[in-house]
C-alpha cells in the first residue's frame, strides 16, 4: 500500500531523514521518499525550517505498524518541543482521498477516527 505523510508546524532540517530511519527501523516501511517541502515561515531562511514536508511511502505491511512509530515520533518531540526546541506538532497520513492528522496527546475525537481509518484502509480493528 502507497501512502504520504506530511508533517505540520516546524519541521527541522533532519526531521524527514529521522521519521525515514524510525519506519525502516520498525519494519513498517519498505519505501521512502522526500516529496517535497514547503517554504519557510516569514522572516525565516530557508534553511532554517519548513512549514510542511512530505514523504512518498511504502507500507511494509499493516498500516497500524506506520501510526505506532508516527505516534511515538511525535511524542518524542513533544518533549522536545518542551526544551524549546523545534518539532513538527502533527503528521497528516493520506491514502488515496482519505486523510488522517494524527497529534499526540490525540483527543477521544481523534482517536476514534484513527480507528475508523484503520478499519477502513488496513482491513482489521488497531491493536491500540
Amino acid at each position: 500500500m502507497d501512502c504520504e505523510l506530511a508533517l505540520r508546524g516546524e519541521v527541522p532540517p533532519g526531521a524527514l531523514e529521522e521519521l525515514s530511519r524510525e519506519l525502516y527501523d520498525a519494519g513498517a516501511a519498505t519505501r521512502v521518499a522526500p516529496q517535497w517541502v514547503g517554504p519557510p515561515p516569514p522572516g525565516r531562511r530557508a534553511g532554517d525550517f519548513v512549514e510542511q514536508a512530505t514523504l512518498a511511502m511504502s507500507t511494509a505491511g499493516s498500516l497500524v505498524a506506520i501510526v505506532d512509530v508516527v505516534r511515538r515520533w511525535l511524542i518524542e518531540g513533544r518533549a522536545r518541543r518542551a526544551a524549546q526546541h523545534p518539532a513538527p506538532s502533527s503528521v497528516e497520513i493520506r491514502i488515496g482521498d482519505s486523510v488522517l492528522v494524527i497529534t499526540e496527546p490525540s483527543t477521544d475525537a481523534e482517536l476514534r477516527a484513527l480507528d475508523e481509518f484503520l478499519r477502513r484502509h488496513d482491513g482489521r480493528e488497531p491493536d491500540a
